[in-house]
Formats: structure tokens, sequence, C-alpha cells
């Protein structure tokens, strides 16, 4: 008989996911399941993630990690694949959580989850580097994530025949032309990358997310390697691509004139009051308010920007003989700046860049301590 905790001040998750305790008395051949706790953690743009609490058969407690793909998400492997990338990976000595249950149809919750075990331990770079108890994993962390990254790139592609392929840098090149149109800064960083990129070399799996956050350590060193949705095939070197972690400086790619807008954010912060902390009068987590609190602070301070700061950015790009940011990014993405012009567009491009950042976070401006 499946069940759901009745002690006072179980969270109400635990009711809306009823149905998981059914397909867990199923998986495990169990007389009852109860879900005794649930909290809903931090969450990406694709996933919504619990950390549950299962008593069965009323003498074990199992503690488990469910994650639900949004519905509507793109971009990310289907959960029955990560199922099957999650199984080999631990096959080929991958240290992973294990897979307990999933439903690839959608069919409990309204949308694809995978349920898997929840490994204990510390993914918060600024706990990772403070904690005293984690010098030794610490001391080891780089030799583990070349253990690690090996045993990723080994994993047989026979076994994973429909895990996406990609390009990455071409994958950049859309992301960025989706997200944040014409950006000469990046259109200088993308003529680098392309002109500067290595050889081919023979295709492997890639995590696609291989970074702190999603990288578990106990005492001892990596426990767990978290989150596959964007795992692919691709060339090894992808895996050393990285994501800021710093929530207070989400999101960061602030320009003048250009996206996030501070109407985007304010919308996005309405978004998540309307969506994450008014429904059911759940509290949000602490992370979700600082993401929220750090974008109305990039929306203060854009709000407060000198317009000076925009003068002075049309006249630079006029200097050069440009009308706007897109006709620079244009020529720029078509190879018709002049060699000898570069220097001077290098230069441009970088007070313009310093300028977003005064809005996005000036803590970058801060020297190291």
């Amino acid at each position: 008989m499946t069940a759901t905790a009745e002690e006072p001040g179980v969270d109400r998750e635990a009711e809306r996911l009823a149905p998981v305790a059914a397909l867990l008395e199923r998986t495990w051949s169990a007389r009852e399941v109860r879900v005794v706790a649930a909290d809903r953690l931090s969450g990406g743009a694709s996933r919504i993630t619990w950390s549950l609490d299962v008593v069965v058969d009323d003498d074990r407690l199992v503690p488990l990690v469910l994650q639900r793909q949004r519905p509507g998400a793109i971009g990310t492997i289907r959960p029955e694949l990560e199922e099957r990338l999650l199984r080999a990976a631990a096959a080929g000595g991958v240290p992973v959580p294990g897979v307990v249950a999933a439903d690839p149809a959608g069919e409990l919750l309204g949308s694809p989850f995978l349920l898997t075990e929840r490994v204990e331990g510390e993914t918060i770079p600024r706990r990772v580097l403070r904690r005293p108890d984690l010098a030794p994993a610490r001391a080891r962390f780089a030799a583990d994530c070349g253990r690690v990254l090996a045993a990723v790139h080994a994993l047989p592609l026979a076994e994973l025949p429909d895990l996406p392929r990609t390009d990455s840098l071409q994958e950049v090149v859309g992301h960025l032309d989706d997200a944040l149109g014409a950006s000469p800064a990046f259109e200088l960083a993308l003529l680098w990358l392309i002109d500067t990129r290595p050889p081919a070399v023979p295709p492997v799996v890639v995590h696609g997310d291989f970074r702190t956050g999603n990288l578990l350590l106990g005492p001892e060193g990596l426990r767990a390697v978290l989150d596959w949705e964007l795992a692919h095939v691709g060339d090894a070197p992808d895996a050393a691509v990285t994501k800021p972690d710093d929530p207070d400086s989400a999101p960061d790619l602030t320009a003048l004139n250009a996206r996030p807008t501070a109407a985007e954010l304010v919308e996005a912060v309405l978004e998540f009051l309307d969506e994450e902390v008014l429904p059911g009068g759940a509290a949000p987590g602490a992370f979700q308010v600082r993401v929220a609190a750090g974008a109305l602070r990039i929306v203060e301070r854009e709000l407060t920007s000198s317009e000076d700061d925009r003068r002075r950015h049309t006249e630079r790009l006029a200097a050069l003989g440009f009308a706007d940011d897109a006709a620079l990014a244009a020529a720029l993405r078509r190879r018709q700046v002049p060699i000898a012009q570069l220097p001077a567009v290098r230069a441009t491009v970088l007070a313009s860049v310093e300028d977003a950042l005064r809005v996005a976070n000036p803590r970058h401006f801060e020297a190291p301590p």
C-alpha cells in the first residue's frame, strides 16, 4: 500500500510525490513505501530536483534524489538515456549515484523523471575550499578529476548509440546567437577559438558539465559525478569547459543595450515569485533567493548607470566606423575587419566589457585577497 508521511510538519511535497512511492513499491517488491521527507533543491533550467527520504516496510530508511525534467526542456538528453548512461558509467568505474527507478514516459508526475541513490557530500565550491575536513580531498582533487575523466572518455560508444554527437564550438555559436544577439566581445573570442582550435581527435563520451557544483566530495576525495543531462559524444577537450558557480553574479552577461535587459531580469524575478514562492506558501531555498536578489541588484545598477556610459560606447564605435554593436559583430563574424584595425577594436571592446561588468558584478574589479 502506497502511503505518504503523516507526521506533523512533513513537507507537502511528500503528498505530491505519492506516485513515486507506488513506483518504488513495484521496483523493490515492497509491501509499503512511504515518502517521509521531500525537500526541493536548487535546480537548473532543465531539471527540478528533490531530496527524498522514504521508509520501506516500516523498517528501512532510504535516501534518494529525484530529478524531474521540466516540461518543454530542450537541449538535454532524455531521462531514459541518462539512466542507461549512468549504468554504463558505474560499470566503467565512474563514481555516480546508483540508479533506482525511472518514469521515462512522464506518466506519474507529468514529465519524465529519474530516481537515484542520494550520495552524501559537498558540492558548493566555497565550502569545498574552506572546510577543514575536506583538506585531503582538495589535495587529491586534480588527480581524482583526471582519473574520472579518463574513465568517462573510455566508456564504450557502442553501448550508447543514441547519445547525441555535437560540435561544441558550433553549439556555442548557436547558443550565443540565440541568447545574446550581436556581441563584439564574444565574436572576438570565437575568432580566437576557431583560429586556435586543436586538430580533431577520436570522439569520446563527454559529460558536458564537468565542474565544481556537479562534483560531490567527501574527506576521502571525489565521491560522485552528478547531473549528466548535457552528456554527448564529442572531443575530450570539451570536458574542460566550466561555468561560473557564484549565484550573486548570475546572470553575468549584462552589457550595454544587451540581454538580459532590466525588464527581462524583473520578469524573471516575478516568474520565480509566482511559480516558486507563492504556490502553496512553500519557502524558497537560500540559493534561489540569492539569485533573485542578485538579479535585482543588477537592475538597480543598470537603472542608475550614467547615460555617459552609453554615449562613450557609441562614440567609440563611431571612431571605428561602425554604427552599433550589431554592425561590428557582423563584420567580425565575416572577417571583414582589417588586421591593422584589430588592436583598436580590442581596446573598444575591452572598455565596453568593463562598463558592462560594473553593472553585472562590480566585484570583478576587486583585488583578490
